[in-house]
């Protein structure tokens, strides 16, 4: 709001200046055109200011004149811009999208709808006026494009000078605005850079679109595939405002997402990237926040989808299946060992209350468990759906099932390991649909073997695709090679999540499911 309001004064104070300037020649040349000098008494000083007095040169009047003129002016350019801010806070969303092509929303929540005026309130200024007038000030005198021999050109013209934006940007106050040229075609299409086509998006929904992107494809492949490759498109055909990856999965990739595959596509103009997952632990998010550029994942397509994997292996790790299972085949028979929990006299401990432990919570409640959650912040209560927030030493205390939904990040890693395991109940049972890392396995181990845990369920590894062996000859544990997500239907609402993704960010400067705000 800071930059809002310097770039409206700054703006009005111009504007104020040459009105003032403007209403005081006025008189002046009025005098000329009638061939009076300028210094002589005027025949009817009762008509007009007395900018002169006796034949000299009054500056009294001439000063209330121009002063009268510069409030006209600062009027003009100052007024429209409560307006917009008050148009702004009306608005609780600007992102629309076709009745067929959309996705679930999200819970609607008082956090939900502040967030989404102050982004809106961002979009309503990012190209505004006194915004541009500084940039292209900036851009023009200060900092010139190098128009000398080897200079790259956008669209025929120079490439902005990048000292013209980031001073734009401190003497406006933002963070993360696009400012002046956006790296568009010609005729103002986003150029957007794809990795793989969506295959599975409705082709009709794609040509609807051709109006405002142009899109640049590139294959997949390994990191080392596909840094060259990248750059090498970003200089002949680039440079790209959003870079998008549709996974063809099972095939290399260029993870990480970091600074040595991203960097030339950001430092020309890449302000927004997406690729389908709702995991995002492979992607540099603090280097995408310093850069302003947004990183959206798909989180509903994929959340509801790996709930439902979830609680099919809570059920069988309750039941302790995977011993069952391995019984059978060897011969061994109706084990009377072998005794499974009852779900609707137990409760359950969900580690991460995003979607995912949303979804997982109303599945195990319509079993009859009760549900008690930890996360870094408590959910509204509205959000809750009768499920109780507990802190983590309460949550291993009384918890009969443990099951993981956090992102892995620094702080999560290893965050369930000896110390923890020997805070949980005798007999507990605990499941990770989560990834690999948030668990120690040897201490998940070694907690099997003494009988501290009583079954497990994991569908990620520390170290994918290779397994620890004591985990792969350890019947008590349910195995799934981390294909929670993976259905017949899940491509094509995860491509379709992440086009929508493009096309909000393309329409609002802002995507749908943005992992950082910037």
């Amino acid at each position: 709001m800071r930059g809002f309001w310097i770039g409206g004064l700054m703006t009005a104070f111009r504007d104020g200046i040459s009105s003032g300037i403007f209403f005081s020649g006025t008189f002046v040349g009025k005098r000329l055109l009638r061939g009076e000098s300028p210094f002589s008494p005027s025949p009817d000083l009762d008509a007009i200011p007395k900018v002169f007095k006796d034949g000299r040169f009054n500056g009294s009047e001439i000063g209330r004149t121009f002063l009268a003129g510069g409030v006209a002016g600062l009027l003009s350019a100052v007024v429209p811009y409560p307006v917009d801010i008050i148009k702004t806070r009306l608005q609780t969303s600007t992102v629309q999208s076709k009745a067929d092509h959309t996705t679930p929303a999200a819970p609607l929540t008082a956090r939900s709808v502040a967030r989404q005026i102050h982004r809106d309130g961002q979009e309503a200024f990012r190209y505004s006026y006194p915004t541009t007038r500084v940039y292209n000030f900036l851009s023009t005198s200060v900092f010139p494009p190098n128009t000398g021999p080897g200079c790259k050109l956008v669209d025929g013209r120079p490439v902005p000078n990048p000292k013209a934006e980031k001073w734009a940007l401190r003497v406006l106050g933002l963070k993360g605005f696009t400012v002046g040229l956006r790296p568009t075609t010609a005729d103002g299409k986003v150029k957007v850079l794809s990795v793989n086509v969506g295959q599975h998006i409705d082709p009709e929904y794609y040509k609807s679109l051709d109006d405002i992107i142009e899109w640049t494809v590139i294959d997949q492949g390994s990191r080392e595939e596909m840094i060259p490759v990248i750059n090498k498109t970003v200089d002949e055909q680039g440079p790209f405002e959003v870079f998008v990856i549709f996974l063809k999965w099972g095939q290399p990739v260029c993870y990480p997402l970091d600074e040595g595959v991203m960097s030339h596509l950001v430092e020309t103009g890449c302000k927004m990237v997406t690729i389908g997952g709702a995991g995002f632990d492979f992607a540099d998010i603090d280097w995408f926040t310093s850069k302003n550029v947004f990183y959206a994942n798909n989180p509903i397509a994929m959340a509801i989808r790996t709930a439902d994997s979830c609680a099919m292996m809570i059920m069988m790790a309750m039941r302790k299946s995977a011993l069952g299972d391995h019984n059978t085949r060897i011969g061994k028979f109706k084990d009377n060992s072998v005794v499974a929990l009852d779900a609707r006299r137990s409760t359950i401990g969900l580690i991460g209350m995003g979607k995912i432990g949303q979804y997982v919570a109303q599945h195990m409640q319509h079993f009859g468990m009760k549900v008690i959650y930890t996360k870094r912040t408590r959910l509204p209560e509205s959000e809750e759906n009768g499920a109780n927030f507990a802190t983590m030493d309460e949550l291993l205390a009384t918890s009969d099932v443990i099951s993981l939904h956090c992102p892995l990040n620094a702080k999560t890693r290893g965050l369930i390991g000896a110390a923890e395991i020997a805070k949980m109940k005798d007999g507990v049972i605990l499941v990770n649909t989560a990834r690999g890392p948030v668990m120690d396995e040897e201490a998940l181990c070694d907690a099997l073997d003494s009988g501290k845990v009583a079954s497990a369920a994991l569908d990620v590894f520390n170290d994918e695709p290779n397994v620890n062996p004591r985990i792969q000859q350890n019947y008590k544990i349910n195995l799934s090679p981390h294909v929670a997500v993976y259905n017949h239907t899940v491509a094509e609402d995860e491509q379709l999540e992440v086009l929508n993704n493009v096309v909000a960010y393309v329409k609002t400067g802002v995507p749908n499911t943005p992992v950082n705000l910037v």
